[in-house]
């Protein structure tokens, strides 16, 4: 675990009111066919926030890709923009991709660099699954002295990553809301660099408290690394939306529409029984209990509808904190 700096926040009169509300998730089922409609360009060229392998990207997106062709009508061009949010940025703003599955603060910085874009849609993990997530601050349960983010003051507190959005930038707001500073008020802040490490500093004292992704407690649990109430939830944030897709307003309304119905329409198991699976990401007992393939090759069981207003608690909280995550 590596022992991070205070990151410099700007400091605030008054409390973070972040006024995100939880949209109803709904996807679609079956085949959806929208070919012919007016406008349709010949390719749409699909870009994605970059990982550190782009082939496998290319391969874990590739049912959404055959779903795009078989529906539109179009070519779909999978590009890799290297290893950065940068490159994925610029070719938004400069118009080389029509439509981009990115994280929500590469979307957030894009749209206050001036790309012409919308979010139409988020992942789910399933069948009813919502399009945001929260960041849960833990405590041992034998810490009676640390129940509120409140008495996180003063103590060593775990965070995740300087640019995680639930494993530090929230939280930084939260703490700022609550009256305390993250640069001057915790004895110590330690960022663990991934969730489960966070989880399991605070279960082996190496920190009074801290936070970590709301999955992640439950996870850990499950997998036996942590016995069941050895942690407590003792906060959680407002709603944090999730990855979002993301396609240009230069293209026409009823294009735009049509291709966020193509990601509304196909979960995970509808990608499966249409055959654009690979056989590699073919899983046997999906959350419906039939196969299924995750669409990205993690746990994204689909998408439903989202619109900007959703993001803008990250800008808020880009505003409070003066993070570097938030300028590209």
């Amino acid at each position: 675990m590596t022992m991070g700096g205070t990151r410099s926040l700007r400091r605030r009169l008054g409390v973070l009111a972040c006024t995100l509300a939880l949209l109803a998730a709904c996807t679609g089922q079956g085949t959806t066919t929208t070919t012919g409609v007016s406008g349709m360009p010949e390719e749409i060229r699909f870009g994605v926030t970059p990982a550190d392998d782009s082939a496998g990207q290319e391969e874990r997106f590739g049912a959404m890709v055959k779903a795009l062709e078989a529906d539109l009508g179009a070519d779909v061009e999978f590009i890799t923009t290297g290893g950065s949010y940068g490159g994925l940025i610029e070719a938004l703003i400069a118009g080389r991709l029509e439509i981009a599955v990115m994280s929500p603060f590469a979307y957030v910085i894009a749209t206050g660099q001036g790309a012409d874009i919308e979010a139409r849609a988020a992942y789910i993990t399933a069948p009813d699954g919502s399009p945001t997530y929260q960041s849960h601050g833990l405590a041992r349960a034998d810490r009676t002295d640390i129940t509120t983010l409140e008495d996180y003051r003063g103590k060593r507190i775990c965070f995740v990553d300087p640019s995680s959005a639930s494993g530090y930038l929230i939280p930084a707001a939260g703490l700022l809301a609550a009256g305390i500073d993250p640069d001057e008020d915790l004895a110590e802040a330690i960022f663990a660099g991934a969730h489960d490490n966070s989880v399991l500093a605070i279960a082996d004292g190496t920190c009074d408290a801290g936070f970590a992704v709301d999955s992640e407690l439950a996870k850990i649990e499950a997998d036996g690394d942590l016995a069941p109430g050895e942690l407590r939830v003792v906060w959680e944030s407002d709603p944090i939306p999730g990855v979002v897709l993301a396609i240009q307003k230069s293209l026409p309304l009823e294009v735009r529409d049509a291709i966020t119905e193509v990601f509304l329409a196909n979960d995970g198991a509808d990608l499966y029984e249409r055959g654009f699976c690979s056989p590699d990401w073919v899983q046997e007992n999906g959350p419906t209990g039939k196969p299924w393939c995750p669409i990205a090759g993690s746990n994204t069981w689909g998408f439903a509808p989202v619109d900007d207003s959703l993001y803008d608690s990250l800008r808020e909280v880009c505003r409070l904190t003066e993070a570097p995550a938030c300028t590209g």
